[in-house]
C-alpha cells in the first residue's frame, strides 16, 4: 500500500498535462528539426538578376571542376588545369570591372608558393614541405576614399581534392560560391564594398594546409588583411554551419548579417578541446591558432558518407546548398568589409573573451559574451542553493511545491541524476560493444541512420530511467517535482563547472535547470490548471534548443565514423559502436533534460517491465542491423574508404633490388579482408606502419594487409638523392650543413625520415624527434610537389662525426596497368585511394 501511495504522490506532484505537452512539443520539435536541418533557400536560376547570388551559375563552376576536370589532387595535372580555369574566370571579372566599374580596382593573379612549416596535428609534430603550389587570387577594392586603404577581408577555400575523390563538395562547391560572390560584387552597380576583398582559391589544403601557409608567408596581399571567412565542406548537403570562429567581433557580425545563420558553441568547444581530430585552413589564419586574423570557419556538414570518397560528385550536391552558403557568405563578407572600412577599429578581444552562440532553426542566432555567460551560467545553481538554504532555515515558510526539497532530497536527487546520465551513456555503449563482439561485425549500421536510432536510443532511455525506476516503489522516495529539482541541481552544477573552466556549451544545462526552476515557481505562485499547463511548457521548452544540437552532433559523428581510424584488436572491433552509442546517450540526455523523474513516476509499477522492453528493443534492433549489414555494411552510396598502395622497398637481402608488395589499408574498424578476393588473402599478412609512411601521421590510424605484387614497370627510373652543397653551417660554425636534392621520377608526395642526431633542417622551425625502436630520434617531414616540379631541395645540419640515416618514401597518384588490374577485383562499395610508392634509404656521414 505504501508503494502505491508513493506512486500516486509522484504523479500528483507532476504538473498536469506535462507529458501531453512534452510529447506534443517533442513531436513538433523533432519534425521542425528534421525540416530545419534540410531547410535551404530555393536555388536561383542562371537567369536571376545579375546583382543577386544564383546557385545555378555557381554550379556551372562546380561541374566544370568536378565533372570536366575531375581529379585535382596536389601533384596531378588536373590541379594545374583547374588553376588555369579559375584564373581565366577571375581575369574575366577584372576585365568586366575595368569596363563597367570605375569605382572598383579589380586585380587577378596566380602565385606559385614553395616553403615548409612545422605542423602539430593529430597528436604528432612533423615537417610539411611543398614545392610550386598554385594560389589563384582576386582583389576587389574601392578605387578611392578611405575604404581603399582599409584592411581587407580574406575569403578562402581550396580547389584541390582529396585522394580518391573529384571533390565536388570538398571543396568545388565552396569555390563555386566564391566565384559567384565575386561576380555579384562586380555586377552590383549600386553597392561597393567598404573595404578591399581578397578572394583566395588555394591549391593545397588536403595536403595539410600547405597552400594557405604559402599565401600567408609569401602572398602579395597577405600583409594588408584584417579579417577572414573560410569556407569548407564535410559533405554535399547543406545548410552551412559556422562551426568555429576567433570568438570576437566577427561572430556577432556574421550572426547579424547572414540571412540563414547557423552555428553553435558546442562545436567550437569540441574543436578547442581536440575532440574532433580535423583541421582546416582556419588554423593558418586565426589568431586563436597559428595565424594573426579574426574570422570564421563555415562548412556544409551533412551527408558525410560521401566525404573524401568517389561519391563526392556534383550530382550528389543537394539543391539549395550553394544558395544558402552563397547568400550567407556574400552578406557576411560585405558586413566584415563595412566594419573594417568604417574608420573605427573593430572591438578588441582580450585573452579569455569570446561569445556563446546558438541558432534557432537557422532563422536567428543568439549571441552573448563570455563575460555575461560567466555570470548567467551560474545563476541557476545560485537560485537552487538559495531555495535549499531557505528549506533548511525556514521550513515552515517554504512553498508547498518545495516542501521536501531539503539537503537529503537535493543531494539524493543530484546523485540520482548523475547516475542517470552516466547510465544513459554507458548502457548503449555496452550494448554496441556487445553486439560487435558477438557478431564480429563493427559498425554494422553504417549508412543506415534509422538503425542507429533504433539500436541505441531505447538503450539510452533505459539507462536514463534506471536509477529512478529502481527506487519508485520505495515509500520514502521524494515526489517527482522534488526529484526534478534534484535533476535541475545536477544540470545547474554542470553548467557552472563548465563555465568556471571556460567551456560554455553548458548553456544547454543552464536552460534545462532554469526551465524547471521557473516551472516550480509558477506552480507555487498561482496553482491551477492553466498554470500547470504553462509550467509543463516551461519544463519542456529547452528542447527547442537542445534537440538540434544533439541530433546534429550524432548525425555528424555517425557519418564520419568511417574516418575514425582502425585501432588494433578488440578495440578496433568495438570503438565505433561505443563512440556512437555514447553520443546517442548524450543526445537522449540532452532531449530529456530534467523530465526523467516525471517519466519514471508516471510509469510507476510498469517501470521495470518498460526497462526490459526498451533493452529488448535495442537488442533486437542491433541484431537486425547485423543481419542487414551482412558481410559488410557498405553500399556504393555509402562506400568504404580503402587505401591501395603498390609499394616498392629494398629487399631484405643485399643485391636483390626492390621488393614489391600490395598494401591495402583502411581507417575504419571493419576488417580489410572483407574487400579482397580469396586468392589474394592466401598470401596476405598484417601491414606494418612503415609501409604507409607516405601519408604520415594518418598511417597511425590505419590497419590492413599486404601481399606480393608485380615489380615496377621501369625499375631503372627511381628517385635520386644528389648533393648540392656541403660545408660549414651558416647558422652555426660548429655544425656541418648538407644541402641535398631529392629528384623525383614525376611529381608526387611523400615522406622524408631523417634518423639520427640532426641539429636543424630546412623543413620547419623546429626538429620534433619521434623515438624509433632502436632508440634513435627520427625526424619526419611530409612533402608534396606540384605537377611539373620533380625535385625537393633541402638541407640538414649536424655535428661532425654524426651519421644520419635518410629514408625517403616517394609516391605518385597516377593509375598504372598494375593498379587498375588490382582495383578491378574490388567490390563496387569500395572507394579506393591508389598510389605507387618507392622507398629508399641513404646514409649521410658528416665528417
Amino acid at each position: 500500500m505504501a508503494s502505491d501511495a508513493a506512486a500516486k504522490s509522484h504523479r500528483r506532484n507532476t504538473p498536469r498535462h506535462l507529458f501531453g505537452v512534452y510529447s506534443t512539443m517533442f513531436a513538433l520539435v523533432a519534425a521542425a528539426n528534421w525540416y530545419s536541418m534540410r531547410r535551404v533557400p530555393a536555388p536561383l536560376p542562371s537567369t536571376a538578376p545579375a546583382d543577386v547570388f544564383s546557385e545555378e551559375r555557381a554550379m556551372l563552376h562546380v561541374r566544370h571542376l568536378a565533372d570536366v576536370i575531375g581529379d585535382r589532387q596536389v601533384s596531378t595535372p588536373g590541379l594545374e588545369e583547374a588553376a588555369r580555369y579559375l584564373l581565366s574566370v577571375f581575369n574575366g571579372l577584372a576585365e568586366e570591372a575595368a569596363r563597367s566599374r570605375p569605382d572598383l580596382v579589380v586585380e587577378a593573379s596566380i602565385e606559385k608558393v614553395t616553403d615548409s612549416m612545422t605542423l602539430k596535428a593529430f597528436g604528432h609534430t612533423f615537417g610539411n614541405a611543398y614545392v610550386g603550389l598554385s594560389n589563384v587570387v582576386l582583389r576587389i577594392a574601392p578605387a578611392r576614399g578611405p575604404g581603399a586603404r582599409a584592411p581587407a577581408v580574406l575569403v578562402n577555400s581550396h580547389f584541390d581534392s582529396a585522394m580518391g575523390s573529384v571533390g565536388a563538395s570538398d571543396a568545388a562547391t565552396c569555390i563555386g560560391v566564391m566565384l559567384e560572390v565575386a561576380r555579384v560584387v562586380v555586377a552590383d552597380q549600386g553597392r561597393s564594398p567598404a573595404a578591399p576583398l581578397v578572394l583566395l582559391l588555394n591549391g593545397g589544403e588536403e595536403t595539410l594546409m600547405q597552400a594557405a601557409h604559402g599565401f600567408m608567408r609569401h602572398g602579395a596581399h597577405a600583409p594588408g588583411l584584417g579579417a577572414f571567412v573560410n569556407l569548407e565542406s564535410t559533405g554535399p548537403w547543406g545548410p552551412d554551419v559556422l562551426f568555429q570562429s576567433s570568438l570576437d567581433w566577427t561572430l556577432p557580425a556574421y550572426a547579424q548579417s547572414a540571412p540563414h545563420p547557423r552555428g553553435n558553441t558546442v562545436f567550437q568547444d569540441f574543436f578547442d578541446l581536440g575532440l574532433i581530430p580535423a583541421d582546416t585552413d582556419y588554423r593558418l589564419f586565426s589568431y586563436r591558432r597559428a595565424g594573426s586574423l579574426p574570422g570564421i570557419d563555415v562548412a556544409q556538414v551533412f551527408d558525410g558518407l560521401a566525404y573524401h570518397t568517389n561519391q563526392d560528385v556534383a550530382d550528389r550536391v543537394r539543391p539549395g546548398t550553394l544558395q544558402s552558403m552563397g547568400e550567407n557568405t556574400l552578406a557576411a563578407t560585405l558586413e566584415f568589409a563595412r566594419v573594417l572600412g568604417s574608420g573605427q577599429p573593430p572591438p578588441a578581444s582580450a585573452p579569455g573573451d569570446g561569445y556563446v552562440a546558438f541558432d534557432l532553426a537557422g532563422l536567428k542566432m543568439v549571441v552573448y559574451s563570455y563575460a555575461l555567460a560567466s555570470r548567467l551560467h551560474h545563476v541557476p545553481l545560485v537560485i537552487l542553493f538559495q531555495v535549499l538554504l531557505s528549506s533548511l532555515l525556514l521550513p515552515a515558510a517554504n512553498p508547498r511545491a518545495l516542501r521536501g526539497f531539503g539537503l537529503k532530497a537535493a543531494a539524493g536527487g543530484t546523485l540520482r541524476a548523475f547516475f542517470s546520465v552516466l547510465l544513459a551513456l554507458v548502457v548503449p555503449a555496452l550494448l554496441g560493444a556487445t553486439r560487435a563482439l558477438v557478431t564480429g561485425a563493427p559498425i554494422a549500421w553504417y549508412g543506415r541512420y534509422w538503425q542507429v536510432y533504433c539500436t541505441f536510443f531505447p538503450a539510452a532511455l533505459a539507462g536514463l530511467l534506471l536509477p529512478y525506476v529502481l527506487c519508485t516503489r520505495r515509500s520514502f522516495q521524494p515526489d517527482a517535482m522534488v526529484q526534478s529539482l534534484g535533476s535541475a541541481t545536477f544540470h545547474a552544477a554542470v553548467a557552472s563547472i563548465l563555465a568556471a573552466h571556460g567551456i560554455y556549451a553548458g548553456y544547454l544545462n543552464a536552460l534545462w535547470a532554469t526551465g524547471t526552476i521557473l516551472a516550480v515557481v509558477l506552480v507555487w505562485a498561482r496553482p491551477g490548471p492553466v498554470t500547470s499547463l504553462l509550467a509543463a511548457a516551461l519544463m519542456a521548452l529547452p528542447l527547442l534548443v537542445s534537440m538540434p544540437v544533439a541530433v546534429t552532433a550524432l548525425l555528424y559523428v555517425t557519418e564520419k565514423i568511417g574516418l575514425a581510424g582502425a585501432a588494433p584488436g578488440l578495440l578496433g572491433l568495438v570503438i565505433g559502436d561505443v563512440a556512437v552509442g555514447t553520443l546517442a546517450g548524450v543526445a537522449v540526455y540532452l532531449c530529456a533534460g530534467t523530465l526523467t523523474p516525471h517519466l519514471a513516476a508516471r510509469l510507476g509499477r510498469a517501470g521495470r517491465p518498460a526497462l526490459l522492453g526498451l533493452l529488448a528493443l535495442s537488442a533486437a534492433a542491433g541484431g537486425g542491423s547485423s543481419a542487414a549489414g551482412g558481410a559488410a555494411p557498405y553500399t556504393p552510396w555509402a562506400p568504404k574508404r580503402l587505401f591501395v598502395q603498390h609499394h616498392h622497398a629494398p629487399a631484405s637481402a643485399p643485391g636483390q633490388g626492390l621488393e614489391a608488395r600490395w598494401t591495402v589499408s583502411a581507417i575504419d574498424g571493419f576488417p580489410v579482408a572483407s574487400t579482397l578476393p580469396p586468392h589474394l588473402l592466401q598470401h596476405a599478412r598484417p601491414t606494418t606502419e612503415p609501409y604507409w609512411e607516405t601519408v604520415y601521421p594518418l598511417n597511425r590510424l590505419m590497419q590492413g594487409l599486404d601481399m606480393p605484387a608485380p615489380p615496377l614497370e621501369n625499375d631503372t627510373a627511381l628517385p635520386t638523392l644528389t648533393t648540392v652543397a656541403y660545408g660549414a653551417s651558416p647558422a652555426d660554425a660548429s655544425l656541418l650543413r648538407w644541402e641535398l636534392e631529392l629528384g623525383l621520377v614525376e611529381a608526387g608526395l611523400g615522406m622524408v625520415n631523417c634518423t639520427g642526431a640532426a641539429s636543424a633542417w630546412s623543413f620547419g622551425e623546429e626538429l620534433a624527434p619521434v623515438q624509433t625502436q632502436g632508440g634513435f630520434p627520427a625526424h619526419l617531414t611530409r612533402f608534396s610537389t606540384a605537377w611539373g616540379s620533380k625535385a625537393l631541395r633541402f638541407w640538414i645540419d649536424a655535428a661532425p662525426g654524426q651519421v644520419l640515416s635518410l629514408t625517403t618514401h616517394a609516391a605518385h597518384l597516377d593509375a598504372t596497368p598494375a593498379t587498375q588490374e588490382f582495383l578491378a577485383q574490388l567490390p563496387d562499395w569500395v572507394s579506393p585511394v591508389i598510389m605507387t610508392t618507392v622507398q629508399q634509404k641513404w646514409n649521410l656521414e658528416f665528417k
